[in-house]
């Protein structure tokens, strides 16, 4: 009943791409950190060394062709990277199920 439980089985059940699988587990890690860290911020070398690689993923998977780094302001890469790369994957899942439903349709009129 986890996310990452549920990322899994949709990927053994070949309903998500590793690349989604990966995608679900950077946004997992840093929702999770965000979710349990009172002290928030790059100052903060036990939460850099675990966001910084989760944050720094979804950027070159999602982001490194229309934006800049920038690895000096916390708000920025949460809001750009973190929230456009959860956005992206909703989307990206929901005309999956938009698509099937159509496939679904055009089978039974078949």
């Amino acid at each position: 009943s986890t996310f990452s439980g549920r990322s899994k089985c949709c990927f053994s059940l070949g309903l998500i791409s590793r690349s989604e699988l990966t995608a679900c587990n950077h946004i997992r890690n840093i929702r999770n950190i965000a979710a349990h860290e009172w002290e928030l911020g790059l100052e903060n070398e036990r939460i850099l060394k675990k966001f910084g690689g989760s944050i720094r993923a979804l950027y070159d998977a999602d982001h490194a062709e229309h934006f800049h780094w920038v690895d000096n302001d916390l708000e920025y890469m949460i809001r750009s990277f973190y929230s456009g790369s959860a956005a992206r994957l909703a989307v990206q899942l929901a005309n999956r199920r938009l698509q099937a439903r159509a496939e679904q349709r055009a089978q039974k009129s078949d």
